[in-house]
């Protein structure tokens, strides 16, 4: 027989328990977005087990879910001859299958392996076909929330109705594991507030301009704090060149990160963070699920605004220059006048309150 996928699980298998996979192959966010689907199910359902389908890079946010059982790695999933990959989930006993991203040839697997309850959205031409479910859902002009409109699909299984967001922010289940080098561990430990800087998005998402942030840091000054700025290779050079402007007092202060952290090590540097500040990306996503204060800025354009995108933690909050949903002028522009209307004053405002609540909190238990 051709060989099979090692099957990441964290705990044996139980036939008599409903076996349900969520599918969900796309970025970081989206992924963090959805796993408190896994959390709902846990929660009705505390017998099942869940099984991720995702991507190979998003797998250390995935296994770092209490709620996950098992994981599979699509890229590697599909490379296999077909037989196998209906084997898997086979093995796997899967009973109930959930297309999260759509995908036309994730859907046609499903149904070859005869799950017995496969739900899609029924905006899907194919799901008509390959799903047993079809659930009316367009993401396009609704208001709710990504997390909430993700577990409407739980609608043929658990019944109607969405968990509002506030419900949702504690149904991650997510931890941070993963150890950090000694250089770093050493600036973490004399840092008494760790503010995180998540400045670019890889163009996934409206800005922040870098001027801002720059001026957040003189802003800041003053506060016994140490600044930890993040992003990919390829953002880094840009960061690099920004951060030089920056007074040569503030050098010891102000940390590049960028490209130098693998996800499993930026994780756990949120999860040792006291704050952190960026626009609509996946690091933004997993500091709110891991409780850290977030500060996530926004545009007004529906549907990137906070209510589609906004962060979901029990300490998590968005700010906007104007209401949601309110202005559309720039939809089509590369600079968002929005965004460079939310200052670093405001930002810094919201940030002096987070240290003021520190410091009152630390009082109160002294």
């Amino acid at each position: 027989m051709d060989s099979m996928i090692p099957i990441q699980s964290k705990s044996s298998g139980n036939t008599a328990a409903p076996v349900v996979l969520i599918s969900r192959t796309d970025k970081i966010g989206d992924v963090v977005l959805t796993l408190p689907m896994a959390g709902f199910i846990k929660r009705l359902l505390p017998e099942a087990k869940v099984v991720f389908l995702g991507q190979a890079y998003t797998r250390p946010i995935i296994e770092s879910s209490q709620h996950v059982d098992t994981f599979i790695d699509w890229k590697e999933l599909e490379t296999q001859p077909l037989k196998n990959q209906i084997q898997l989930l086979k093995e796997l006993g899967v009973t109930i299958f959930i297309h999260v991203f759509p995908n036309k040839k994730i859907a046609s697997l499903a149904k070859q392996a005869a799950i017995s309850m496969r739900i899609g959205t029924n905006r899907r031409i194919y799901h008509w076909w390959t799903c047993t479910h079809r659930v009316p859902l367009s993401r396009r002009y609704s208001l709710l929330h990504e997390a909430q409109l993700n577990s409407l699909l739980l609608g043929p299984v658990m019944g109607s109705g969405a968990p509002t967001p506030e419900d949702l922010a504690g149904l991650y289940g997510l931890s941070a594991r993963s150890h950090l080098s000694a250089d770093l561990e050493a600036i973490l430990a004399k840092s008494k507030f760790r503010l995180v800087l998540h400045p670019r998005s890889r163009g996934s998402a409206r800005e922040w301009p870098m001027t801002h942030y720059i001026k957040l840091i003189e802003l800041l000054e003053h506060q016994d704090m140490d600044f930890f700025i993040t992003g990919t290779d390829a953002e880094a050079a840009e960061i690099h060149a920004a951060l030089a402007t920056l007074p040569s007092r503030l050098e010891s202060r102000v940390h590049n990160l960028a490209g130098k952290l693998r996800l499993t090590e930026l994780m756990s540097l949120l999860a040792r963070a006291n704050g952190f500040v960026g626009a609509s990306t996946g690091p933004l996503h997993i500091a709110a699920a891991l409780g850290v204060r977030t500060l996530g800025i926004y545009p007004s354009i529906s549907p990137m605004d906070s209510r589609r995108w906004g962060p979901l933690g029990k300490r998590a909050k968005a700010i906007s220059a104007k209401a949601p949903g309110e202005c559309n002028a720039c939809r089509n522009a590369d600079v968002c006048p929005c965004m460079e209307k939310v200052t670093a004053e405001i930002v810094a405002a919201e940030i002096g309150n987070w240290i003021a609540n520190e410091t009152s909190t630390t009082a109160s238990v002294d």
